[in-house]
């Protein structure tokens, strides 16, 4: 593991270039993201949002907030972004997702997802484009706490839309 995290809030801004994540990276703290920031995450990197933090993504149709792949794999180049919160403030607008899934975020087959969340962990997304990608739009692990979804569009996704592990 790693200790690269945010630790204290923080609002990132577009700065015309991508943020290149190169290892497993996370947030202890609250972080937001101005419209037009692109993130982009090496081979199967992660984004974890600790119960301590939480991530806000504020795209506009015109500037969405994207997450993708150093390289455009379409089958899935990195792992994703897991929520282990609760925060109300965990919102994503006018955000895009590429080349996810690359991994399992658990020993659970069915784990791969762009999108995983804790039990007890809970995440809105509006006009939110999910894939092309391996595995799952988003995984909800047994318990969580809430996924809210408004105009959601999950396209060319290895394993399907949503799994809920409560469901099975």
């Amino acid at each position: 593991g790693n200790t690269d995290r945010v630790t204290v809030d923080a609002t990132w801004k577009d700065l015309g270039v991508p943020y290149e994540i190169t290892n497993r990276f996370y947030t202890a703290a609250a972080l937001t993201l101005e419209a037009g920031v692109t993130l982009e995450f090496g081979q199967d990197h992660t984004f974890i949002v600790e119960e301590m933090g939480s991530l806000t993504a504020n795209g506009t149709m015109t500037d969405p907030v994207t997450f993708l792949g150093v390289n455009a794999v379409d089958t899935g180049y990195w792992g994703g972004i897991r929520f282990q919160t609760n925060d109300p403030a965990n919102a994503l607008t006018y955000t895009n997702f590429a080349h996810t899934g690359s991994t399992m975020w658990t020993g659970d087959g069915e784990s791969s997802a762009a999108i995983y969340l804790d039990g007890g962990a809970s995440v809105s997304l509006t006009d939110v484009e999910l894939g092309p990608g391996g595995g799952y739009g988003v995984f909800l692990e047994a318990d969580t706490s809430a996924l809210t979804c408004s105009m959601v569009t999950f396209t060319d996704l290895g394993s399907g839309a949503i799994w809920d592990d409560d469901a099975d």
